[in-house]
């Protein structure tokens, strides 16, 4: 089955609307990942990619939010996502205190279960016969069995590296199989 794959959605929503609607029927719809922050439409983005992507993938973005909305009790984590974008999602929350988005946790309101359950089926990578799919790189030694245990190899699949375009060629070469990144 052919997949359309799309990244970078930074909470655009209309923008992500106007993709999916010129994607014909019988094609799957896949996320490369950083559907959320910046923008002004991340929780509508979210909404719309769980009702209708077959395959999401976690993006540097979805692991800020994910470890701020993990470790909700640690400020750090919460400020840390604040300067990588996140602020857009806590306008979107009406969050405009630490103490806000950790009470909103807490509580388990809607927008917070939505972003987790979005979050649960994010996945590190995609693979089949024919290629893989990733946000950042794909390294030279990707392995699928190896994501969950291997940090060094996450990273690389969420953020890169200077050397990711190198690496994911050299992956391309030595298996055969294509690269698909939200950038190359």
């Amino acid at each position: 089955m052919k997949t359309y794959w799309i990244g970078d959605i930074h909470g655009c929503f209309k923008t992500f609307e106007k993709l999916l609607s010129r994607i014909p029927s019988g094609y799957k719809i896949g996320l490369l990942g950083d559907i959320n922050d910046r923008g002004t439409g991340t929780l509508p983005s979210i909404k719309l990619a769980l009702d209708k992507a077959d395959y999401m993938l976690m993006g540097n973005h979805e692991s800020l939010m994910e470890v701020a909305v993990e470790n909700y009790m640690d400020r750090s984590c919460f400020e840390l996502w604040m300067r990588c974008g996140g602020h857009s999602v806590a306008d979107e929350l009406n969050i405009y205190h630490y103490d806000d988005f950790k009470q909103m946790v807490i509580m388990a309101e809607p927008e917070i279960e939505m972003i987790e359950r979005y979050l649960a089926k994010c996945k590190m990578s995609f693979s089949c016969d024919d290629y893989v799919a990733a946000h950042a790189c794909i390294p030279s030694d990707f392995n699928d069995a190896n994501i969950d245990i291997d940090t060094r190899l996450a990273d690389k699949l969420l953020w890169g590296t200077d050397d990711s375009i190198g690496d994911s060629a050299l992956f391309a070469k030595s298996s055969g199989k294509q690269v698909i990144l939200h950038r190359v």
